[in-house]
């Protein structure tokens, strides 16, 4: 099991990374970022894209 990565902290729980982010940058939405909306910064503005 991969606990770290290029020496920084691996995170399988989504609902732990969620919490502990202030931003979080995609290229998509998608139906699990939907509870931290206010958090997203995206190129998908319609999340159609």
């Amino acid at each position: 099991m991969i606990n770290e990565f290029f020496h920084s902290r691996v995170i399988k729980d989504l609902d732990e990374f969620k919490e502990m982010l202030d931003v979080i940058v995609t290229n998509r939405l998608c139906d699990k970022l939907v509870d931290v909306e206010e958090k997203i910064y995206t190129i998908d503005l319609f999340a159609r894209d």
